[in-house]
């Protein structure tokens, strides 16, 4: 009889370890949802002449997917035309500006005209086929 318990108890720490080797990957073999998801860095820069804007990022208790709202602060002094700002953006791997977005007037490779006088001036940018989008408010900085 404990022959038998022994037995069962090795296939079910078996069975268990399986199933967390298994764990991780669905069967296509396609990448997680947290290799795109809140931590990862998206913009990693974004320019304003030679000066770079700041990057904010709260919780939002009951709104988006990801539950955070992030914003790109753009300083206010580097402004004089809110219908004609340029910017440089910096993208991580595989992320793409979508176009969702807003505010943009023009796009050539990395540098962005964009109308700050449209209501709620937004860059949305996505990767993995559209899969994964991350929503970044544009804020004049006081």
């Amino acid at each position: 009889m404990n022959k038998t318990k022994k037995i069962i108890a090795l296939m079910l720490a078996t069975i268990l370890i399986l199933s967390l080797c298994c764990c991780g990957k669905d069967k296509d073999g396609k990448k997680e949802d947290t290799d795109y998801g809140p931590g990862s860095n998206v913009i990693t820069s974004a320019k304003i002449g030679d000066t770079y804007c700041k990057f904010d990022a709260y919780k939002n208790p009951g709104g988006q997917e990801t539950g955070a709202v992030f914003k790109i602060l753009i300083p206010k002094e580097k402004v004089s035309d809110k219908k004609n700002v340029e910017i440089k953006i910096t993208l991580a791997d595989e992320w793409k500006i979508s176009d969702e977005s807003n505010c943009i007037v023009s796009i050539a490779n990395n540098s962005l005209v964009l109308d700050l006088s449209v209501d709620d001036p937004k860059l949305v940018v996505f990767a993995g086929s559209d899969a994964y989008t991350r929503t970044y408010h544009l804020i004049l900085d006081q």
